[in-house]
């Protein structure tokens, strides 16, 4: 084996002296707040011995220093070669690596809390939190200024972790839990008004000396700069002269994002004239549909000889439902009645067909669009919940009660709210719920919407926080999330800012189905409540051949479908940034 030159006296003499030892490491810690430093205080302790550095970048041949060392970046490698090395000549290879837990800066780590600037910061490797807590911080990091060249630099203490005061939380001793993106952020400066105008922050402190006897000077004031300086790592210094930070950490955005507004009012015209033609379509397709199917003569007895059919089919006839009329000639003088007079026929009984719908409409719009907003709200915000508190107790009922609501008919549930509400009001001595009919005045038609309202929104409710759910467990994994967290987003609002809003646009689109189903709904709920709505005359008009109100329940319900289509087209378009309006 080839013999390795002998040490130095300086090294024997370290080497032989734990003080010494001692003493060296701990210098050699103290000049090494990073990996770059580490590495150069290696090279220069090398030097000091007779090493010398070598360029990895050019060949390396007969010229390569015996005693040689090469760096890049915060790593070394050093090499002792003997006098004489063949190919069968072994090695001896020891390798060491820097373990330096810390606080790295974020991209844009000037952040202000609470009337303080703090510095937005990871945890890098695997620290004692606490140890954190109440000690003196500077800044330590390597440089690239616009020459290219490269400067290791170190601030003195300019930051502390502060720990709160027992009297503040008396159970800090017991279980003290370090959120590390919340309270683990480095107080820095205080902060005023000066700040919104660009000036310095109060107490701020100046780092250019720190950063001149490192061989820099600092090109701006380090309570100016987005810390740190160098973007990507590897970029040069900016002389950030622009406004400051934005108040809750992020940065101020350029300029003012280009408004919907502007472009909203084409969009929703746009919007409606393919929704009119859609419902003119579905409406004269109803029409042909009951024209055809529905016979009021079937309202007669054919073997009753006593009736007078001749007065029967000149009646229908003057009502434009007389079955033995061309379809055609009917659908001409309907049309124009409706676009002309807005007159929407008559029934068998010869009633107004739109006097009808004007009457019944509004008791199915303060019992539909009530319940669907309940059961939408409600729903929305009960799935967004549990998605929190996945697997959790509550989350467990909350999907066992969902699911119950779901497999039950609208009209099981409808009944036991009544049936609840006799038991309630005979155990309380009063007449506190009603459930008959519409009531009268504000407080009497409040009392009696309560029921019906809660019977439609009960399996809104249901269906709609299962599906957000499920969208909202989708967005909370997804990684603009976790990067909003890792960016020191608190969790709260990484939730609300990020996956909710996210969650809520599929949301909008189902809305709009769902319209229709809760007018599905209403017929029940409106039957078992006693309600004369639009519902109740759906089943109504098709049982009595009401071939003109049929048509008209369509039309209503369409234009209902179409308006909760429009209005998730807002939505979707608000929420949504994705979406073009123009």
């Amino acid at each position: 084996m080839p013999t390795d030159p002998p040490r130095s006296t300086a090294a024997n003499v370290v080497l032989s002296d734990d003080d010494a030892y001692t003493a060296g490491l701990t210098d050699f810690i103290t000049a090494s707040p990073t990996s770059y430093h580490a590495a150069a205080e290696t090279a220069a302790r090398l030097n000091a011995v007779g090493f010398s550095g070598a360029d990895e970048t050019q060949p390396w041949g007969p010229g390569l220093p015996r005693r040689g060392y090469a760096m890049r970046d915060g790593a070394i490698i050093a090499w002792v070669l003997p006098e004489r090395c063949g190919e069968r000549a072994g090695f001896r290879i020891v390798g060491a690596h820097t373990d330096s837990p810390a606080l790295k800066l974020k991209p844009r780590a000037a952040m202000v809390r609470d009337g303080t600037q703090v510095l937005d910061v990871e945890i890098y490797g695997g620290p004692l939190l606490n140890s954190f807590l109440d000690r003196e911080l500077g800044l330590a990091g390597r440089l690239v200024t616009r020459d290219g060249a490269v400067h290791l630099v170190r601030t003195g203490p300019i930051a502390r972790v502060a720990q709160v005061a027992p009297h503040l939380d008396r159970g800090v001793n017991d279980s003290l839990r370090l959120d590390r993106q919340a309270h683990l952020l480095p107080l820095w400066s205080l902060i005023d008004d000066a700040v919104a105008g660009g000036g310095t922050p109060v107490g701020a402190p100046d780092v250019s000396d720190a950063f001149r006897d490192s061989g820099i000077v600092c090109p701006v004031r380090a309570t100016r700069c987005h810390l740190p300086g160098v973007p990507g790592g590897r970029g040069d210094v900016r002389n950030r002269t622009g406004p400051p930070p934005h108040p809750r950490g992020r940065a101020a955005p350029p300029g003012p994002p280009e408004e919907k507004t502007d472009r909203m009012l084409p969009y929703l015209v746009r919007r409606i004239a393919n929704y009119v033609l859609l419902l003119v379509i579905a409406t004269v397709l109803a029409y042909f549909l009951a024209a055809t199917q529905l016979n009021p003569l079937r309202l007669y007895d054919p073997g009753n000889t006593k009736l007078n059919w001749d007065g029967i089919y000149a009646t229908l006839t003057s009502y434009n439902i007389n079955p033995n009329d061309p379809v055609m000639d009917r659908f001409r003088v309907w049309a124009t009645g409706v676009l002309t007079h807005w007159d929407w026929g008559k029934t068998p009984k010869g009633e107004d067909v739109g006097e009808i719908i004007s009457r019944r409409m509004w008791v199915s719009v303060r019992l539909v669009f009530l319940g669907s907003f309940v059961g939408m709200g409600l729903g929305t915000a009960l799935g967004a919940w549990t998605a929190t508190k996945q697997y959790s107790i509550s989350d467990r009922v909350a999907t066992f009660l969902s699911l119950v609501v779901i497999s039950t008919p609208v009209m099981v549930l409808a009944l036991f709210l009544k049936l609840g509400a006799i038991e309630a009001n005979q155990l309380l001595g009063g007449q506190y719920f009603e459930f008959v009919g519409e009531g009268s005045g504000v407080l009497g038609r409040a009392q009696h919407l309560l029921l019906p309202t809660i019977s439609m929104s009960l399996n809104g409710i249901a269906s709609y926080s299962r599906y957000q759910r499920n969208l909202m467990l989708d967005t909370l994994g997804a990684d603009y999330v976790r990067t909003a967290r890792a960016k020191g987003l608190i969790k709260r609002k990484a939730i609300t800012r990020h996956a909710l809003r996210t969650a809520l646009i599929p949301m909008g689109t189902f809305f709009a189905f769902a319209l229709t189903g809760l007018f599905t709904g209403a017929a029940i709920t409106e039957t078992v409540f006693t309600w004369h709505g639009l519902g109740e005359y759906s089943i109504t008009s098709i049982s009595t051949a009401d071939i003109n109100g049929t048509v008209a329940v369509v039309a209503f319900s369409g234009t209902m479908t179409l308006i909760g289509a429009l209005l998730s087209d807002v939505l979707v378009a608000v929420i949504d940034p994705r979406v073009r309006v123009s």
